[in-house]
C-alpha cells in the first residue's frame, strides 16, 4: 500500500459493522470470511520507492479482540516471489511481506473480529526527529492509512462473500437497479465446515416472495476458490431478464441453504431488492455554432428554404442506451403557447389537412409524412451511444434542409427515443418541459426568402428557380451581394417585400395593386391553401414588377 493516502478515519470505525455505509471494496476496509474450527492466514505487503528506508507492518486489534493462537511472520525483500517461496533478505529493507495466521479450535467463537494493519517507516535512530520537524516540517516517517480486516467467522452454512459476485448485492439493504432487456446475475455462494463430509448444500429460492417472471436458476455446483479461506463452497446462479411492462417495478428475491444431510436445520436467507427503472427521457438540444444548450422536449426556430441547419441532441436515460427514430403521424402538445402541432392520419378525418391526402399541407414534412411529401434531406446521425461511463447520455446530430414547397408554413418533425435493447417499449410517456419519449423541432420557415448552393448568378437563379421574375428586382432586394454573378454559398437571398392582408382583399386585386401576377404570387407562396380565401392579417410575397416607390407594405 502506498505510504501516503487520503485517509478516512470513519472508514476504519465502522468497518464490519452492519449499518456502515463503507463501499464492500472499499481500500480502507476489507471483508474475509473464515470457517469455525478451520485455520486462516492472510498476506500483508508494504513497499516504499526510498531504498534507503526501512518498512514495517503494525497490526492492532480495535475491539481489543485477538483470535488467539496468533502467529505474525515477516520476510523482507519477497518483491513479487510469494511469501511461501521468498527467502528474506534483511539488506532489503524497504519491501517487507507480514504473514498473519491462526489456528482456529472447534470451540471458536462465531462473529466478526477487526483486524488492522499499518504501513510504518521505521524511524533511524541517527536522525532526531525534534530538529527534522525543526527545519524542513513535518515528520521524518511516514505511514500508510490504516486498513482493517471485518473477519467473519461463520457456523455452518454460511453465504460467502466474494468477487465472484457479479452486480448482485451482498448487503439486503441495498437495491440492485436494472432496466428492460438486460440480464443480471447473481451468483449465489455458500460453505459449511465440511470436515471429511461429502454432503453438498441446497440452495433454493424461498416460496415467499418467489422468483419474478423472467428469472431463471441454474443447477448447483461445487466451486473450489483459488486462495480463499473458504477453499470450498457450492454455487448456484440467478438470472433475471425484466421484460416490457415490468419497468417501474420492485422485486424481493431471497435464497436459502442447507445441508442436505441434516433433515432438521434453519438454513440462512439471504436476500436481494431488484429495482427495473422505466426509461425517462431527459432532454437538451444545441444548434450547431452556437453554445446555447436548452433543457426542453422540444425546439422551435426560424428556418430559410434551401439553408441546411444542424442540431445536436443529447438524451439521457439512466441504464437505458437511447437511440432515436423519426416519429411519423406525431403530435407536439405543448410545442408552443396555446397550440399543439399535430400531423393526424386522414383516416382519423379526410376533411383535415391530414397525412395520405396526396397533399404536403398543414404541419408535415418528409419526416413526419413521407406518404404526402417528397424525402426530406434530413440526416441523423448517432454521435455517442449512452452507458455507464457517460452517464448514459447519448448525443445525435440531426441535419434537415427545408424544401421550396414549405416556405411560410410552420412545419414539425419529431424524433422518438428508443432503446437499443428493448425499443420503444420501456420508455416512460409522461411529459414535462424537459422529459418525453420525443423530442420534436418546430420550424418557422421564411416566407420570402430562399438560399442555394454557392457560384449562382442571379440571372441563372431567376430563370431556373424564380420564374416570372427579372434577375434585377432580385438583385435590388440584396443590396449585401455586391457581385451579381457570384452568389456565396449558403446566402440567404430576399425574393421581395410581403403584404398583409386585408378584410376583402383577393389574390387577384393584390396582384394587380402590386403591379404582379396572379401566378406570381402563387409561385412565391406555396403556403396559399385556397386562392379564394385569405384570411386577414396573413402575408402574402410579391415579386414587385415596378419600382412601386409610393407602396406602403
Amino acid at each position: 500500500y502506498p505510504l501516503q493516502q487520503t485517509c478516512s478515519a470513519d472508514c476504519v470505525s465502522c468497518c464490519g459493522e452492519l449499518n456502515c455505509t463503507i463501499p464492500n471494496n472499499a481500500t480502507c476496509c476489507r471483508r474475509a470470511h473464515a470457517i469455525r474450527g478451520a485455520s486462516f492466514q492472510m498476506d500483508v505487503k508494504a513497499i516504499t520507492q526510498d531504498y534507503v528506508q526501512r518498512v514495517d507492518v503494525n497490526f492492532s486489534f480495535p475491539e481489543a479482540v485477538l483470535p488467539v493462537p496468533t502467529t505474525i511472520q515477516k520476510k523482507w525483500g519477497c518483491g513479487d516471489v510469494s511469501f511461501d517461496q521468498c527467502t528474506s533478505n534483511p539488506s532489503i529493507s524497504n519491501d517487507v511481506t507480514v504473514r498473519f495466521s491462526y489456528a482456529q479450535g472447534q470451540d471458536s467463537m462465531t462473529g466478526i473480529y477487526k483486524i488492522c494493519y499499518q504501513a510504518v517507516q521505521v524511524s533511524d535512530p541517527l536522525v532526531n526527529n525534534e530538529l527534522w520537524a525543526r527545519f524542513y516540517g513535518g515528520s521524518y516517517t511516514q505511514n500508510s492509512c490504516l486498513v482493517c480486516i471485518a473477519l467473519r467467522i461463520e457456523s455452518e452454512p454460511f453465504f460467502v462473500e466474494t468477487t465472484l459476485l457479479q452486480q448482485g448485492s451482498t448487503d439486503n439493504s441495498v437495491t440492485i437497479p436494472l432496466a428492460v432487456g438486460r440480464t443480471l446475475r447473481i451468483n449465489l455462494l455458500a460453505a459449511y465446515n465440511m470436515g471429511g463430509s461429502t454432503a453438498s448444500l441446497d440452495i433454493f429460492p424461498l416460496s415467499e416472495p418467489g422468483l419474478p417472471s423472467g428469472g431463471v436458476l441454474s443447477a448447483t455446483k461445487q466451486v473450489n476458490l483459488t486462495g480463499s479461506a473458504v477453499p470450498t463452497a457450492f454455487q448456484r446462479s440467478f438470472d433475471f431478464t425484466p421484460h416490457v411492462g415490468q419497468q417501474a417495478q420492485t422485486f424481493s428475491v431471497c435464497f436459502a441453504a442447507k445441508r442436505t444431510d441434516i433433515a432438521l436445520q434453519t438454513p440462512l436467507n439471504r436476500c436481494y431488492i431488484i429495482q427495473v427503472y422505466e426509461a425517462t427521457v431527459f432532454w437538451k438540444v444545441e444548434k450547431v455554432g452556437t453554445s446555447n444548450v436548452i433543457e426542453l422536449r422540444y425546439l422551435r426556430d426560424t428556418v430559410t428554404v434551401g439553408c441546411p441547419v444542424s442540431y445536436f441532441l443529447y438524451a439521457k436515460s439512466q441504464f437505458y442506451n437511447i437511440e432515436l427514430e423519426p416519429d411519423f403521424n406525431s403530435t407536439c402538445d405543448g410545442c408552443a403557447l396555446n397550440e399543439t402541432y399535430v400531423v393526424p392520419s386522414c383516416s382519423s378525418d379526410p376533411s383535415l389537412t391530414c397525412c395520405g391526402n396526396g397533399k404536403c399541407d398543414g404541419f408535415e414534412t418528409g419526416i413526419s409524412c413521407p406518404v404526402d411529401c417528397k424525402n426530406d434531406n434530413f440526416d441523423l446521425k448517432q454521435l455517442v451511444l449512452g452507458n455507464s461511463a457517460n452517464e448514459y447520455t447519448s448525443s445525435i446530430q440531426f441535419s434537415w434542409t427545408p424544401k421550396a414547397d414549405m416556405r411560410g408554413r410552420k412545419v414539425y418533425s419529431c424524433l422518438r427515443a428508443k432503446d437499443a435493447v428493448s425499443g420503444t417499449g420501456a420508455i416512460f410517456q409522461k411529459l414535462t418541459p424537459s422529459i418525453a419519449p420525443s423530442f420534436c423541432f418546430v420550424f418557422d420557415v421564411e416566407k420570402c426568402s430562399f438560399c442555394l448552393s454557392g457560384g449562382a448568378t442571379f440571372e441563372r437563379i431567376t430563370r431556373t428557380f424564380l420564374f416570372n421574375h427579372d434577375w434585377l428586382l432580385l438583385y435590388n432586394n440584396n443590396p449585401n451581394i455586391p457581385n451579381p454573378d457570384s452568389v456565396p454559398a449558403e446566402t440567404r437571398l430576399v425574393i421581395g417585400p410581403t403584404y398583409t392582408v386585408k378584410r376583402g382583399d383577393t389574390v387577384m386585386s393584390i396582384a394587380a395593386w402590386a403591379k404582379t401576377t396572379v401566378k406570381g404570387i402563387l409561385d412565391h407562396n406555396p403556403d396559399m391553401a385556397d386562392p379564394n380565401f385569405l384570411p386577414p392579417g396573413s402575408t402574402v410575397c410579391l415579386s414587385v414588377c415596378s419600382q412601386a416607390a409610393s407602396y406602403q407594405w
